[in-house]
């Protein structure tokens, strides 16, 4: 049997990673959960989970260990000892942190991963980054060993601090590390944004706004949380990878360009698509601001305006590397988009922005 230990089961990556290995019956799980003790460690577990699954949490199947991962890094339980997998999911993914951010996803992840390498037998250790750690100036397409690469700009600390990270993993001798490098990830294919509308609430902000900075014919690379699970298991469990790194993305056969993604909103909405349903300009207007968000103007325009400079590159990542060891193509975001708006009706952009 498998001993997998799966880090940041609250969020979104991890617990879905989780929850997909409740239902295979060769696993025993052990779930690192940030707590003050493991009654509390369990309700945060289990309602995370529930997003997800019905799937129980049993003594039989799985190990609770309340800690976060300085915590881990210093544990002498003796339960480490029979790992052979590791999901490394856990991070502080804001765009706007600084300190905590490199705590977390540098200090705290390379201490954590010393502590495994000393466990004997450790398989794989499947540190998940992000695409982006091709920070402000990508190519049109990025494939995996461009990156990371000494002297790149980034927009925000959370990518900077990712690919320092992979640098000082990748550097580690005699350790099984995988590196996967997520695009975008928004929503569920079936669920739409029931567990989470992390990130989602962005498309849906410039589709209320109707105004965008790039052009319309941008392509934007984004995947579902439960394909992002499906490939996470198949690279989990790759007996001999050709590669160190692969992306998990829509490439370039399954993005979506705005005026598509634009399509799909309209056509949720019972409007027919219209050839230019975006104004392309140079700021977003305070007006079309105000209607959307009259408390906070200046708040959802600093979030909206980090995340358009991603939007504007008009960059996708390669996934030849994923589809070549068995995954199915991923879906493309106009397929679930209504699943997505389905799922957000009657919340308010104040609280769609709470979840992230």
């Amino acid at each position: 049997m498998q001993h997998i230990l799966v880090t940041g089961t609250t969020g979104l990556i991890g617990g879905i990673v989780a929850a997909q290995l409740l239902t295979r019956k060769d696993t025993f799980l052990i779930l690192p959960v940030r707590a003050r003790s493991e009654t509390e460690a369990y309700v945060r577990l289990a309602r995370s989970l529930k997003r997800f699954t019905d799937v129980p949490l049993c003594e039989e199947r799985v190990k609770i260990i309340a800690g976060d991962l300085a915590a881990v890094a210093d544990s002498s339980d003796r339960i480490l000892k029979d790992v052979t997998h590791v999901v490394h999911a856990a991070a502080d993914t804001s765009f706007l942190g600084r300190r905590n951010v490199w705590q977390v996803n540098y200090d705290d992840t390379c201490r954590f991963a010393e502590r495994m390498r000393r466990c004997p037998q450790l398989e794989r250790f499947l540190y998940i980054g992000t695409a982006w750690i091709c920070g402000n100036n990508p190519p049109a397409i990025v494939k995996e060993d461009l990156y990371p690469m000494a002297g790149i700009d980034h927009h925000v600390e959370y990518s900077r601090s990712k690919a320092a990270t992979e640098q000082h993993l990748a550097g580690m001798s005699d350790f099984p590390l995988l590196i996967v490098r997520p695009s975008v990830v928004v929503g569920h294919t079936t669920l739409g944004c029931k567990p989470t509308a992390s990130l989602f609430w962005v498309f849906f902000t410039f589709d209320r706004m109707r105004q965008i900075t790039w052009s319309q014919s941008n392509y934007i690379d984004v995947v579902p949380a439960d394909y992002v699970g499906l490939a996470l298991q198949t690279l989990l469990f790759l007996p001999e990878p050709d590669y160190r790194c692969y992306h998990i993305s829509s490439g370039f056969a399954s993005s979506c360009n705005w005026q598509q993604i634009a399509d799909a909103f309209g056509l949720v909405a019972g409007e027919s698509a219209k050839p230019n349903p975006y104004n392309q300009v140079n700021c977003f207007s305070d007006e079309a601001l105000e209607q959307l968000y009259p408390t906070s103007v200046r708040r959802l325009r600093r979030a909206i305006e980090l995340y358009a400079r991603f939007a504007s590159h008009n960059t996708v990542f390669d996934n030849t590397r994923l589809l070549e060891v068995g995954c199915p193509p991923p879906p493309r975001f106009i397929d679930w988009i209504p699943q997505c708006l389905e799922t957000i009706a009657g919340r308010t952009i104040d609280d769609l922005m709470g979840d992230d």
